[in-house]
Formats: C-alpha cells, sequence, structure tokens
C-alpha cells in the first residue's frame, strides 16, 4: 500500500507477503517517482524474470526472504544470494534472475 503524503510527493509504504498466490512471480509496488520505483518480487520455487536489460536506469535488489540466483545473456551464474545478501547492476546490463531456494523468494 502507497499513500502520497503531502504536495511534495513524501509516499509512505508498507509490505506484508500476500497471503496466497497462483503465479510463479508476482511483483507489488511500493513507491514511485519519476526516478525511482520501488517493488517487491516474490517467486515461489522455480519462479524467474526473463532475460532483459533496462537502458536508461540501474538496478539495485536485496533478497527479504529465500535465495536467489542471478544469471548474465549465457545463461552462466554470476551469482547467488541470500536474505541481506544483494547486487547492484549497471544500466543496460542484461541479466536474468531465478528463485534458488525451498521457500519464496522475497526480493526488494
Amino acid at each position: 500500500m502507497t499513500q502520497t503524503l503531502n504536495k511534495q510527493g513524501l509516499q509512505k509504504f508498507s509490505y506484508e507477503k500476500p497471503a496466497s498466490q497462483d503465479r510463479p512471480k508476482i511483483t507489488i509496488s511500493l513507491a514511485h517517482s519519476d526516478v525511482l520505483g520501488v517493488g517487491i518480487q516474490v517467486a515461489k520455487e522455480g519462479g524467474d524474470t526473463n532475460l532483459h536489460a533496462h537502458a536508461a536506469t540501474e538496478s539495485m535488489w536485496l533478497v527479504l526472504k529465500g535465495r536467489v540466483r542471478f544469471y548474465d545473456t549465457e545463461d552462466h551464474m554470476f551469482g547467488e544470494y541470500g536474505p541481506l545478501e544483494g547486487i547492484g547492476i549497471p544500466r543496460a546490463a542484461p541479466y536474468w534472475f531465478e528463485s534458488a531456494g525451498d521457500e519464496d523468494l522475497e526480493i526488494l
């Protein structure tokens, strides 16, 4: 839930994992502006994202719960991360990731 607090655009948000999900991966938007987007992805075991790159933005990922593996264009794994670990990805760098454990992945 995101709530705009005033005309300066301050945004209050909170997060609670959905009680159930019927898709392998969902994204919950927490806050956004013209230069920043913050959200959490929840992925079941085997849930993943396709190979992609962000031409105009850098990305930062932080694991809240579960484990994740990140891959490059050749499907070489370049990192596996657990709770309170993560990675910064420069703009235009192609990558994809998958949930890597038997616990649902929650990644900021």
